[in-house]
């Protein structure tokens, strides 16, 4: 697939589907709109480790890449771990709704990140012709 999409493009997409997931988790009133901001974020997230994982593995010298795959499932374990000790504080503070506001914040403005890179690479092919 990455021939045909870019990892910055599917970061992009699963970003805006996390982002998107929370923000209707946060104004979810009934049932069926909770499952669908959880369908939601849960594609964006579906789709995001699978390509973290292929992106680290091309983009890794092969000496060294047991490690990098190593530290990156160690770091993606470590977050979910810490999660819930890190938002509680936070939860209790401004209310469980509004932690989904600060979460798609966060992924909406993570969307700059692949979008910069992408504009790099755009950048470097017209200034190489």
């Amino acid at each position: 697939m990455y021939k045909k999409v870019p990892h910055e493009t599917i970061f992009i997409v699963s970003f805006i589907l996390i982002g998107s997931g929370y923000l209707i988790l946060m104004f979810a009133i009934a049932y069926w709109v909770f499952i669908v901001g959880l369908v939601l974020s849960g594609l964006g997230v579906g789709i995001m480790f699978p390509n973290v994982n292929i992106w680290t593995v091309k983009d890794t010298p092969e000496r060294v890449r047991g490690r990098a795959l190593s530290i990156l499932t160690s770091t993606l374990f470590l977050g979910a771990f810490l999660s819930p000790i890190i938002n509680d504080p936070i939860i209790s503070k401004v209310g469980f709704s509004n932690i989904f506001l600060i979460g798609s914040i966060v992924f909406f403005t993570l969307i700059s990140v692949p979008i910069v890179l992408i504009g790099k690479k755009i950048y470097r092919k017209k200034n190489r012709n």
